[in-house]
């Protein structure tokens, strides 16, 4: 009868380290290299992603807080472009944070900018329902705001001609 017991004793010590192995390695999973970081949304509409690669960088105020992990063309709306990005947990990502793309004009590589206009409003964490990750909204770009602007000079320009052609005649 003792071989058995001995048996018996071998297979749940055995067991045992099994299980212990196995949590320790989720436990591990949950508070390693991924808990470091928060993972975000970002549909893009406006802007051309052109450059983006993953891996890319993802800035704030000229510091990379995070990277591209992925970004997909939308079925439904082609001109859609969803891009998840992991971001370092101790970024301050409020829920008036916007993401706009910049690229370097040397090498055409673009980045992901975070921009925060004004006093940062609370944190970001809240979920929609149908997405994974909370959603960070496209801003304006620099080239979008030149380009408003040089519309806007136009039209004044245009008003501005009119009304002296009014006034010669």
């Amino acid at each position: 009868m003792e071989p058995e017991a001995r048996y018996t004793s071998v297979g749940a010590t055995l067991l045992v380290l099994i299980i212990v192995v196995v949590l320790g390695m989720t436990w591990l999973a949950r508070t390693g290299a991924r808990a470091d970081f928060r993972f975000y949304t970002i549909y893009f509409e406006r802007q051309s992603l052109e450059g983006l690669q993953v891996g890319g960088d993802v800035n704030m105020r000229g510091v990379k807080v995070g990277r591209v992990e992925s970004y997909s063309i939308e079925r439904k709306n082609i001109n859609r472009v969803q891009v998840t990005v992991r971001v370092d947990r101790t970024t301050p990502v409020s829920t008036n944070t916007v993401a706009v793309v910049d690229r370097n004009i040397l090498t055409g590589l673009a980045r992901i900018n975070l921009v925060t206009p004004g006093q940062p409003g609370p944190e970001l964490a809240a979920v929609q329902p149908d997405e994974s990750h909370p959603v960070i909204p496209e801003g304006q770009s620099d080239i979008e705001q030149l380009t408003g602007a040089v519309n806007r000079l136009a039209i004044t320009g245009a008003s501005a001609l009119a009304k002296l052609e009014t006034l010669l005649k």
